[in-house]
């Protein structure tokens, strides 16, 4: 049976939603299976039968690390420059980051520190 959902808009402004099953005609029902919404993961991987090439892998569990493009100073003086100064919104994103994947996120070295080991080893 298919799921359907029907929005019914009253003269009061009132919302009704109804939710109907339908079913399938027999001609097809034997090709359809009900599938429910949800994650899908591989056991193996998708073979192409001529190539044999992998066509589709089940996704890596490792996370990579992601570099932030600011060390925490350049971080903390970024959140508080003005609206119009692009480093605030730079730093800014560099917190939305932080905030959804905090055990992957590395900052950067320090410019000043960059600036030195570039002097010295020439």
């Amino acid at each position: 049976m298919l799921n359907k959902e029907r929005i019914e808009i009253s003269k009061s402004g009132e919302v009704k939603r109804k939710s109907m099953e339908i079913e399938p005609p027999k001609e097809v029902a034997s090709w359809l299976e009900r599938v429910e919404k949800g994650d899908v993961y591989l056991a193996k991987p998708v073979i192409d039968d001529q190539t044999g090439q992998p066509l589709v892998s089940a996704p890596s569990t490792k996370q990579p690390k992601i570099v932030l493009p600011l060390d925490k100073d350049e971080l903390i003086l970024g959140l508080k420059e003005k609206v119009n100064e692009a480093v605030k919104w730079l730093a800014e994103w560099c917190m939305r980051v932080i905030k959804m994947q905090p055990e992957n996120v590395v900052f950067s070295e320090s410019s000043k520190n960059q600036l030195q080991n570039s002097g010295t080893s020439s």
